[in-house]
């Protein structure tokens, strides 16, 4: 496991070394995403113990976890943070394989996952605060043929100088960072710039860069793929509009895929917009996959061209909260034509319940969480008709 205390030494002596902080808005934590709740915010010692029970659920994701526990602490001000978790993942025991093959048994049983955090914020460098971040995780999966074991170290940082947020961030082991898309990624720097502001109204420009690699594609798995983004995204007090590039360029081997081949490109629409209790949530997408070069011509690729669309609406209530949401042509691999998986696209259907202010006004003082939520989804392949699959989740967290 790597050695956290090293890291929590280092930091000690680096906060010595600095001259005391201006007072101002600290820097979020490791992992947050700019605009997330800072240290500032929560309490110096804080205690979050939260569950999952997948009831109903043809696939297993990380996100089932039996037990998931965190302890915050906050030392000197604010300026250096510590917080250590721990989790009980559910593996493959609540997976349905009747739904496939009534012979096939689980191979993962269950598994634990542990991982520390320590946060620095730095003194004022061009009018804002240096925020340092680093984490050290362990995982161990319990299978039928044995125990496997992995480690991962990540690292962050993030400094906001006139009003621009720059952001990088390193990862041992790469990272998913966007759901609808099958890359994972070692390596990501971000920069937001404001473009205007007016009363409640602020506009900014968005540019991201990433080093990732393809997942999920077996004939593909582990390809290099370099990720930019260019993006403007306008907010309000009931409103948010966003638009979206997205230039996606795999490092093309010989034997694997035609030479030649282009980037692919992405351009997303989004938008959310709140009416009083009712607040909605639509996306469209554009993809052109890659076209390939032949005898110096550019093959048409309009057949090609595909789109994605998502959508969701919540019912906030007094005591709970009602949200749908739909996706249809969802293909996390549409920037690879050549991978079987490319030509599969799925629709999506969920529902989710949220309990939460009913169980926060039963025990006040504390924040109780309760949920269930229900998913259904469905893959279309050519030639292979259509196959469903569905899944039914209880969360419930306390922290005290």
């Amino acid at each position: 496991m790597p050695d956290i205390r090293r890291v929590a030494v280092i930091a000690l002596l680096l906060q010595c070394g600095c001259a005391s902080v201006p007072s101002g808005k600290p820097a979020a934590e490791p992992g947050a995403a700019p605009g997330d709740a800072t240290s500032a915010d929560r309490p110096a010692i804080r205690l979050d113990v939260d569950g999952m029970v997948p009831l109903f659920s043809p696939e297993a994701t990380e996100d089932n976890a039996l037990i998931a526990s965190r302890v915050d602490l906050g030392l000197d001000d604010r300026r250096l943070r510590y917080s250590a978790r721990y989790r009980v993942e559910s593996g493959d025991l609540f997976r349905l394989a009747e739904a496939t093959d009534p012979a096939a048994v689980p191979s993962v049983l269950a598994g634990q996952r542990f991982g520390q955090d320590v946060a620095l914020t730095l003194p004022e460098l061009a009018g804002a605060p240096v925020s340092l971040g680093v984490t050290a995780e362990v995982q161990e999966r319990w299978q039928l043929a044995g125990q496997t074991r992995s480690e991962n170290e990540r690292a962050h940082l993030q400094w906001s100088p006139w009003r621009a947020t720059l952001r990088v961030e390193w990862s041992e082991q790469a990272q998913a960072f966007d759901p609808s898309l099958a890359l994972h990624c070692n390596l990501e720097s971000s920069l937001g710039l404001p473009v205007r502001e007016s009363g409640e109204r602020r506009q900014r420009l968005l540019l991201a860069g990433r080093e990732c690699y393809i997942a999920g594609a077996e004939s593909h798995a582990g390809l290099p793929v370099r990720a930019w983004s260019l993006g403007w995204s306008s907010n309000g007090a009931a409103r948010e509009s966003i638009a979206r590039v997205h230039v996606i360029e795999p490092a093309w081997m010989d034997g694997l895929t035609p030479a030649g081949k282009e980037p692919g490109y992405q351009l997303g629409l989004g938008h959310r917009r709140d009416f009083g209790d009712l607040s909605a949530e639509a996306l469209v997408t554009l993809r052109q996959p890659p076209a390939v070069l032949d005898d110096g011509r550019y093959e048409a690729f309009e057949d090609d061209t595909s789109w994605s669309a998502n959508a969701s609406l919540t019912w906030h209530l007094p005591l709970a909260s009602v949200s749908a949401t739909w996706a249809q042509g969802v293909n996390p691999l549409w920037f690879v034509p050549d991978a079987p998986a490319a030509t599969q696209d799925r629709d999506r259907f969920g529902l989710a319940l949220d309990l939460s202010r009913w169980m926060e006004g039963l025990v006040p003082g504390s924040v109780r969480e309760l949920g269930f939520t229900w998913d259904w989804s469905q893959v279309r392949a050519p030639g292979a008709g259509a196959v469903g699959e569905s899944a039914i989740a209880l969360d419930v967290a306390w922290m005290f």
